[in-house]
C-alpha cells in the first residue's frame, strides 16, 4: 500500500513539474482558480509582488518539491511496513 501511494506521489509531483517547466499552465491555473478576478491586477498602477497570484509558480515549485521529497522518503524508509 505504501509503495502505491509512494510512487503516485512521485509520478504526479515529477509529470507536474514537468507539464510546468514546459508550459507554466500549471501555475496559471491554479493562481487564476486561488486568486479569481483579481489575478495579476495592478496594484497602484504597478503589477509586482503586491499583486494576487505573481510569485504563484514559486509556490507551485515549492509544493512539488516538497510532495516528492516525501514521495523519496516514504519510498526509502516505508519499504519494511508492508
Amino acid at each position: 500500500m505504501i509503495k502505491k501511494i509512494t510512487l503516485g506521489l512521485l509520478i504526479i509531483s515529477g509529470g507536474l513539474m514537468l507539464i510546468e517547466r514546459a508550459t507554466m499552465l500549471v501555475s496559471n491555473l491554479s493562481a487564476q482558480a486561488y486568486c479569481g478576478e483579481r489575478y495579476l491586477q495592478l496594484v497602484d498602477g504597478v503589477m509586482g509582488s503586491a499583486s494576487c497570484g505573481f510569485g504563484w509558480d514559486i509556490y507551485l515549485t515549492i509544493v512539488l518539491f516538497s510532495t516528492m521529497f516525501i514521495g523519496m522518503f516514504l519510498f526509502l524508509f516505508g519499504q519494511g511496513k508492508e
